[in-house]
């Protein structure tokens, strides 16, 4: 794969965000470069709570949405900045 093409397919990094606990990233979907969205959980051992990220393009912030009973959010999809699903 060309360099220019496996750079235009690798999202950036951004400012680190802060969060309590342990976080783990279980999916990412990205629908363009102003745009990302990630689920996961963060939390320690028996409190878990979801965790959505989204890219601007500029910084990833947390996202507070539902909290699912099992804790955590396994896989996203999405059309765009403002239509994203999430399932755990």
């Amino acid at each position: 794969m060309p360099a220019a093409a496996a750079a235009a397919q690798t999202a950036p990094a951004g400012p680190a965000v802060a969060l309590a606990g342990t976080g783990v990233l279980n999916d990412v979907v990205a629908t363009s470069a102003r745009n990302a969205w990630a689920v996961g959980h963060v939390g320690d051992l028996g409190k878990t709570t979801s965790l959505i990220m989204r890219w601007n393009g500029a910084r990833w912030s947390r996202v507070h949405g539902l909290r699912p009973a099992a804790g955590w959010l396994d896989g996203v999809a999405a059309t765009s900045a403002r239509n994203a699903w999430a399932v755990g």
